[in-house]
């Protein structure tokens, strides 16, 4: 799919537009290709991504050479689902949205990227071979920032459309709060010619067919998180999908030499149709090397579909 892209970004406060990334002082080195540290672990500091303009973290995620992002795999229950990427060492608790948890911190945000593979990445994140760990400033998220990304991109046969996505992170009465939206519509029109061929070589049927599909969504979200004593953290997280789904096609049957046989028509609408998600987490350290963090997840889902299928021959006959 061809796209042509038109970015911006910036940010409400503390450099986040500068050209340079904040980096760990004791990790930033002279390759910026990436270093191997002791544990195996391959580091690329945000010194290496700067090349690539990134806005958000998933930018330099898509960046980083060697890993490819996996979403969380769509079955019950918590463990063994999760996608390829760390924040700080830990599993985001969210079965799904991994990217939009991505795109929701900023790149400036970054420190650096840490990629495990094999028996190390299967330690940390079960049923993955290979890991992404997205290390972030320290005291990341403390001050405002606001980043958002405008896209025009031609959808199949040309069909003009739109991308648009923000953020917006504060801190607000010791909460550490960032708020997510993100519209991308997608359109499609299209046209076929199908011909229908009995055993005996001979066409039976021409079929003249077009087809459109109109999707159209919202998602939204807020992630929450709160330190209310050196040992314990709380995550929260709610994340919306509401969307809109139309899809039409009609199709003209004639015989081989023109003649109308009939005409077919279908219909799907999908309307209040949404996902809904709201998760969280606690966890509690007892020291250095010891915690006890619990996990809640509960996801909703509604749809209603609308479908029509009609098909009237040339003699008028109507059939549905």
């Amino acid at each position: 799919m061809a796209k042509l892209i038109m970015r911006a970004a910036c940010a409400a406060a503390m450099g986040l537009c500068a050209p340079a990334f904040a980096q760990d002082a004791d990790t930033a080195g002279p390759d910026a290709e990436g270093a191997q540290a002791a544990d195996g672990r391959m580091r690329y500091d945000a010194s290496y991504f700067a090349q690539f303009n990134p806005v958000t973290a998933l930018d330099m995620v898509q960046r980083t050479p060697g890993f490819t992002l996996r979403e969380a795999e769509e079955r019950r229950g918590f463990s063994g689902v999760a996608g390829n990427v760390l924040i700080n060492g830990e599993r985001p608790s969210t079965k799904n949205g991994l990217d939009g948890q991505l795109t929701r911190i900023a790149a400036a945000n970054v420190a650096r990227i840490e990629v495990l593979r094999g028996g190390a990445a299967r330690l940390e994140v079960r049923g993955q071979s290979v890991v992404a760990n997205v290390v972030l400033v320290e005291g990341a998220g403390l001050e405002p920032t606001t980043t958002y990304r405008a896209e025009l991109r031609n959808f199949t046969n040309g069909v003009p459309g739109y991308y648009l996505d923000g953020t917006h992170t504060f801190r607000w009465r010791g909460l550490d709060v960032s708020l997510y939206l993100q519209i991308p519509p997608w359109r499609s029109l299209g046209s076929r010619y199908e011909l229908l061929v009995g055993g005996d070589n001979v066409i039976r049927e021409l079929r003249d067919e077009s087809a459109q599909e109109h999707y159209r969504d919202i998602t939204g979200s807020i992630d929450v998180n709160w330190s209310p004593t050196a040992s314990d953290t709380l995550n929260f997280r709610l994340h919306g999908y509401p969307y809109h789904y139309d899809w039409e096609e009609r199709s003209r049957v004639t015989d081989a030499d023109g003649n109308l046989l009939r005409s077919d028509f279908g219909q799907v609408r999908e309307r209040d149709a949404y996902e809904l998600e709201v998760g969280g987490d606690w966890e509690h350290a007892f020291s250095q090397s010891l915690s006890f963090k619990l996990v809640g997840l509960q996801t909703m889902e509604s749809e209603a579909s609308e479908e029509l299928y009609e098909s009237i021959t040339a003699a008028g006959a109507r059939s549905s």
